[in-house]
């Protein structure tokens, strides 16, 4: 499902998928040149506050480039990019 929207124009309505006991950050590409303008570590959750937690199920209207940070119950951690225009509406994140 594709939106319109005033501000930057539409963006495509997306689901989470994300394993149980999974917790999920994300932030666009922009907020994480913020951040790094700003003198902070992007990927430092505690210094860049633009994170945004997501929980399975969630739905975001996404345009773009996006980064997320997975943390594991047993510590493991993954981040990496993605594209939301290239996931048609559904974001899977790999146990």
């Amino acid at each position: 499902m594709y939106f319109e929207g005033d501000c930057g124009g539409g963006g495509i309505l997306t689901e989470f998928k994300i394993p149980k006991g999974v917790r999920f950050f994300f932030t666009s590409d922009f907020l994480i040149r913020l951040c790094k303008v700003q003198g902070y570590d992007p990927f430092n959750r505690s210094a860049c506050n633009h994170w945004e937690e997501v929980f399975d199920g969630a739905h975001q209207m996404l345009a773009g480039y996006y980064n997320y940070i997975a943390e594991w119950p047993n510590g493991d951690k993954r981040s990496a990019r993605f594209n939301a225009e290239t996931l048609n509406g559904v974001f899977r994140l790999p146990k």
